[in-house]
């Protein structure tokens, strides 16, 4: 078993509780953990939230003093609720199994704490890791592009992701947590929500972790289908659009945009094909398309400019957009198909 690495802190007494939801992060668990325990921050509880995993996963997280509990719920708001339920601190951090944090993480946590005591939510930018692929390093370009500068209130709710956030535990449970009903953007929705509620949100992107992106190629962007069917129809509620309004960068507000656009695209060509000059409306609209991507590109690396991955931009937008645009109307059909379902039975 692994002995803590401890060091002296500054801050004023507080203890944190970081939980881990995972499932199947054999590859990447260790080197997580092993960040975790060489923390200069001494006091702080891991509580491992495992989705019964069959990869070794387990393994590895009982070689580390870390609590296990294992969840059948089946998402992640799921499993961090449970381990929020379970927590012994004052403040809550979530991480993912497929990040490495710095040594200074907690104390940078700690230090915002003290300095903020009516803080609900904290977060930061996770980066990405060197050893990723270029595919992967290219969404993690347009992901830190989002969430570049420091920012709070509604602002700040959309740049805020799971595997960096943090929260005060009487708040997080006041307001029930994640909606354990949400595969995806569970964090989005609750911050969403609290925005809404008047509690202190801040983003301060010095507080970073490093992020795994998903490895494989064109299976990682095609899960932009998944994760749009999923979560994208479920966030159509006031509180979101609302804070979305004030993210014009963020995902969901580019998911909502993306839907506006693609119906006003669709209603033109219908109008144009009755007028008999389609074509003409087709070109423009593929006009309007290529210039929106390229000016969206080039915003997105204009802070910095990284070759391959910043040159790989606007392919990875085209395909990103394609596939969640895809998935957004497969998630909106489905729901109005079980409305109507019930319906009908209800009848």
């Amino acid at each position: 078993m692994r002995e803590r690495k401890v060091g002296s802190s500054n801050t004023e007494k507080l203890f944190l509780s970081v939980i881990i939801p995972t499932k199947n992060n054999a590859i990447t668990m260790k080197n997580c953990l092993e960040s975790i325990f060489q923390q200069d921050f001494p006091d702080f509880e891991v509580i491992v939230v495992d989705g019964h995993s069959k990869d070794g996963t387990i393994e590895i997280v009982k070689s580390y003093p870390a609590k296990v509990v294992y969840e059948d719920i089946g998402t992640r708001g799921g499993a961090c609720n449970l381990g929020a339920n379970l927590a012994k601190g004052q403040i809550i951090v979530f991480t993912d199994g497929d990040c490495v944090v710095p040594r200074d993480w907690f104390s940078k946590i700690a230090v915002k704490c003290r300095d903020y005591p009516s803080l609900g939510v904290l977060g930061g930018v996770d980066l990405n890791i060197e050893t990723d692929s270029v595919i992967g390093k290219t969404k993690g370009v347009i992901e830190i592009f989002r969430r570049l500068k420091p920012n709070n209130g509604m602002k700040a709710a959309f740049m805020i992701k799971g595997c960096n956030s943090i929260y005060n535990k009487e708040v997080f449970l006041k307001f029930g947590g994640f909606d354990p009903a949400l595969r995806y953007h569970e964090e989005a929705e609750l911050h969403a929500k609290l925005a809404c509620k008047g509690v202190e949100i801040i983003y301060d992107p010095s507080i970073f972790v490093w992020h795994h992106r998903q490895r494989k190629t064109l299976p990682s962007l095609r899960g932009s289908v998944k994760i749009a069917q999923d979560s994208i129809p479920m966030l159509f509620r006031r509180h979101v659009m609302k804070t979305a309004v004030k993210s014009p960068s963020s995902a969901i507000f580019t998911s909502y945009l993306l839907l506006v656009g693609t119906l006003l695209c669709l209603l033109g060509l219908i109008a144009a094909s009755f007028l008999g000059n389609l074509w003409v409306i087709l070109e423009l609209e593929l006009i309007f398309l290529i210039v929106g991507i390229i000016g969206y590109s080039l915003w997105a690396v204009s802070a910095s400019f990284k070759f391959p991955e910043s040159a790989l931009v606007p392919i990875v937008v085209l395909l990103d957009m394609a596939f969640r645009t895809i998935g957004m109307y497969l998630g909106i059909f489905r729901q109005i198909f079980h409305r109507f379902r019930s319906y009908k039975r209800k009848a």
